[in-house]
């Protein structure tokens, strides 16, 4: 059974599918924007053939996706929509956007209709423009659990550039079940976005539904870590507390 992807949305607009595997961000992007207009054909959707479905794509004779594309879009997302509730827009590897297409995209994005979803995919998150991110939700795109024979396999498959020795001591932290550790935290304060990323890998690895929300409520400590200068000590202890034990969120 699929699980439902979870996007905390606060006050944004939008969501990045992010990952090193553009075709994992798309089936992921397919997979929300179906989500996301509820009871809409699913076979027009992904045909793009829905009326209030849009699919945007650098074409390989482009060198980018110009700004009469982006005015496209902004055309269409204002646009009431004509058999749905919602609309949802794709656009693949927005990264590709002109300079002057991401401006265009980003006035739309300011002052959004209330009824569409921006849905964009990156093969580089720091490619995309800070405007354009902070007005999107961030989801991590990890490949499928199954196709790797343990937990450590997994990780290190999905997150290439962390160190063997800290991969194995978050690792055998998570399957000792160990109790919070304040001497632990404070040793490796600064690895502590290395520890939220194995975090969400290790959780991921045994989906169901407990599992989700806590990487839900990790992604979201980690962006909004990354945006302050946060007590790297207490920041670690809480995404241990929230790793292994059970949370309760309104979701």
């Amino acid at each position: 059974m699929q699980m439902k992807i979870i996007v905390c949305k606060s006050n944004t607009v939008g969501t990045i599918f992010y990952s090193n595997n553009a075709k994992l961000n798309l089936e992921k992007a397919y997979e929300y924007a179906i989500q996301y207009m509820e009871n809409s054909s699913v076979q027009h959707i992904m045909a793009n053939t829905h009326p209030d479905f849009m699919f945007i794509e650098k074409l390989d004779e482009e060198t980018q996706i110009s700004i009469d594309i982006a005015r496209r879009i902004n055309e269409f997302a204002y646009k009431k929509p004509v058999i749905a509730t919602k609309k949802a827009i794709i656009i693949h590897n927005i990264e590709d956007l002109s300079l002057a297409a991401s401006n265009s995209l980003l006035k739309t994005l300011e002052e959004p209709p209330t009824d569409v979803e921006f849905i964009l995919t990156t093969k580089c998150l720091s490619s995309v423009l800070p405007t354009i991110k902070s007005r999107c939700s961030k989801v991590k795109v990890f490949k499928q659990y199954k196709t790797y024979n343990n937990v450590k396999e997994f990780v290190k498959n999905n997150i290439v550039d962390i160190p063997d020795i800290i991969c194995d001591i978050f690792i055998k932290y998570f399957e000792n079940d160990r109790t919070l550790n304040s001497s632990f935290a404070k040793d490796n304060t600064e690895h502590v976005f290395d520890f939220i990323d194995v975090a969400m890998l290790f959780l991921s690895y045994k989906q169901n539904f407990e599992n989700a929300r806590k990487i839900l409520c990790l992604q979201e400590l980690k962006n909004i870590a990354r945006n302050t200068y946060p007590d790297k000590q207490n920041l670690l202890l809480s995404v241990m507390y929230i790793a292994t034990h059970k949370i309760n969120l309104c979701i």
